[in-house]
């Protein structure tokens, strides 16, 4: 279930996967999608997400927010 950033914000190094409903990507054609990532919050100087490595993605840089489902088990 999505969980608005207004509402809640995942703990701190908390891998979550993220969604902005009022973005879109251009995915080639007519094909639009909303524009989501995989992040962490990181609370220092204020708080931002961390994406991929890069630091400071404001945090109203996305609308919300769920945890990442279980990996998959292996043989």
């Amino acid at each position: 279930m999505w969980i608005s950033v207004t509402d809640r914000l995942p703990g701190p190094f908390q891998p979550v996967v993220l969604l902005n409903v009022d973005r879109f990507e251009n995915c080639g054609g007519d094909m639009k999608r909303n524009y989501s990532d995989v992040g962490y919050l990181n609370n220092w100087c204020g708080g931002y997400w961390s994406i991929r490595g890069q630091t400071a993605t404001e945090i109203k840089a996305y609308t919300h927010w769920q945890p990442l489902p279980a990996p998959p088990e292996t043989p």
